[in-house]
C-alpha cells in the first residue's frame, strides 16, 4: 500500500506498529494534499476571472493571476481563443470557462499525451463541454508518450498554427503550457524523420534540457518564444499560463518556451556550447545531414524578442506549490513541518 511505501522509505519501520501507522498515514494525507494542490483544472480555474459589462453582462476582459499573486488584465473586446499541450494539458483546458465566453470563444486546440486505458475508463484527460455549439469549436489531438513527436503531434501542431492565423487584433490567445509540451507541439524546419532522429540522438547522450532545448529552438520554428512571434505577426495578444515541472521555474525550459522569445545573441550562444558538446560526445556524427545544415548555419535573420505587452507569462503552479499545501497538512494535524524549502538541484 501507499502508506506501507512511505514507511519503507522514510525509515518509520523502525518505530512501533502504532506509532509508525499514524506518522505514516499523516504523510500520506500529506502527500494526497501535495497532489491535489496542482491539479490542472483547477489551479487554472483559480488563475482566470472574467470581467463583464455592468449593464448587459457582456464578457469584455479576462484577468489572469499567477500563483505569486502578479495579476494582468486582457482586453476581450474581439475573442478568446486557446491551445493546450503537454502532460496536463488535459485537465487545464478543462478549466477554463468556456461557456460564459459565449460568443467570444473563437477555437480551442489540445494537444495531450494519449491517455492509457486505465487513463480512459478513468475519465481522465480533457472533456468536451456539454454544449455542443462550444464542443464543435475544439480539436483534440492525442499524441505518443514517449516524447517524440509524430504525424498527429504534426496534424495538432498545423491545427494550432491554423488558430492563431484566424486571430487578429483585439483577440486573445490563451496557450497553456505543461511539462511534455515540447514533444507535442513542434513546428520542424526539417523532415518529421529526420527530427525525429536527431531529438532521439540528443536525448540518449545525456544532453541537459537546456542542451537540447537548445538545439530544438534552431530545429523547430515554435521553440523559444515561435508561439509568441506568430502572435505578434497576426497582431493578437498571447497570455501563457504555466504549470512548472522544473525547478525555479525557467520559463524558456518549460516545454521549450514557446512562450518566450530569446534573444538571438543568448540563442546563438546557447546553441554553440549544444553543439560543443554535441562534438565531445560524438553524437554531432549520428545526426541527419539536415539536422546538421540547420544546426551549422549562420542566423542571419534571427527575429527579434518580442515586446510586452504583447506577451505575458504566468506560472500558475509548480513544484513548490505541492510541497507547501504538503506542509500546511502536516501543520495541521499537529506535526513538525520544515519552515521553507529548498531546491536540492
Amino acid at each position: 500500500t501507499a502508506a506501507a511505501a512511505v514507511l519503507r522509505i522514510s525509515g518509520l519501520s523502525r518505530m512501533s506498529a502504532a506509532a509508525a501507522s499514524t506518522v505514516g498515514s499523516r504523510l500520506c494525507d500529506a502527500f494526497a494534499a501535495g497532489v491535489a494542490a496542482v491539479d490542472p483544472e483547477s489551479l487554472v480555474r483559480r488563475s482566470i476571472e472574467l470581467l463583464s459589462d455592468v449593464q448587459d453582462g457582456e464578457v469584455l476582459r479576462l484577468r489572469i493571476r499567477s500563483s505569486a499573486g502578479e495579476c494582468r488584465d486582457f482586453d476581450v473586446a474581439g475573442g478568446v481563443g486557446f491551445v493546450a499541450f503537454g502532460k496536463a494539458a488535459g485537465g487545464m483546458a478543462c478549466g477554463l470557462p468556456l461557456a460564459r465566453l459565449g460568443r467570444r470563444f473563437l477555437g480551442g486546440v489540445v494537444l495531450a499525451p494519449a491517455p492509457t486505458r486505465a487513463e480512459r475508463s478513468a475519465g481522465l484527460g480533457f472533456r468536451l463541454p456539454d454544449d455542443s455549439g462550444l464542443a464543435s469549436r475544439i480539436r483534440v489531438f492525442e499524441g505518443p508518450r514517449d516524447n517524440l513527436p509524430d504525424e498527429t503531434v504534426l496534424m495538432g501542431s498545423r491545427a494550432v498554427s491554423d488558430l492563431i492565423d484566424s486571430l487578429g487584433p483585439g483577440d486573445l490567445l490563451v496557450a497553456m503550457v505543461t511539462g511534455g509540451g515540447s514533444a507535442l507541439l513542434a513546428w520542424p524546419r526539417l523532415p518529421l524523420p529526420d527530427y525525429r532522429a536527431a531529438t532521439r540522438a540528443l536525448s540518449t547522450a545525456g544532453f541537459s534540457i537546456a542542451e537540447l532545448n537548445a538545439v530544438r529552438a534552431r530545429l523547430d520554428a515554435v521553440k523559444a518564444g515561435g508561439l509568441a512571434l506568430r502572435c505578434r505577426a497576426r497582431g493578437c495578444q498571447l497570455a501563457g499560463l504555466v504549470l512548472s515541472d522544473v525547478v525555479g521555474d525557467p520559463l524558456e525550459v518549460i516545454a521549450s518556451g514557446p512562450t518566450v522569445p530569446v534573444a538571438p545573441a543568448a540563442a546563438g550562444a546557447a546553441l554553440q556550447a549544444a553543439l560543443e558538446t554535441a562534438r565531445l560526445r560524438g553524437v554531432d556524427a549520428r545526426l541527419p545531414p539536415t539536422a546538421l545544415k540547420l544546426l551549422q548555419a549562420d542566423e542571419a535573420a534571427a527575429p527579434a524578442p518580442v515586446a510586452a505587452p504583447a506577451v505575458a507569462n504566468f506560472i500558475v503552479g509548480n513544484n513548490r506549490t505541492a510541497l507547501e499545501a504538503a506542509r500546511l497538512r502536516l501543520l495541521d494535524a499537529g506535526a513538525p513541518g520544515p519552515a521553507s524549502w529548498q531546491p536540492l538541484s
